[in-house]
């Protein structure tokens, strides 16, 4: 037996793309970087979520960031030491 919601959810709103922001965005676009991209994903298996929230929280803070790979015992969790530049 399918549920049946009392509320549906409903589909997000969009608006058309002004004509320049379309024009910007065709003329940024590289269409065989964006698949050297995706084929060096498939192959490698992408980045880390620790990497990529580790140099997002380095440019926020500005620091150079250390990736200090201690597993702690306790937890078994890396940690990670942000150091001044």
């Amino acid at each position: 037996m399918q549920p049946n919601p009392v509320n549906p959810p409903q589909p997000f709103p969009s608006e058309p793309v002004p004509p320049d922001l379309l024009a910007w965005a065709q003329q940024t676009f590289d269409v065989q970087e964006y698949l050297d991209g995706v084929r060096d994903i498939e192959s490698t298996g992408g980045h880390t979520l620790e990497s990529f929230i580790a140099e997002v929280e380095a440019r926020a803070v500005g620091v150079s960031l250390e990736l200090a790979t201690v597993a702690s015992t306790a937890t078994g969790r890396h940690s990670r030491r942000l150091c001044e530049s």
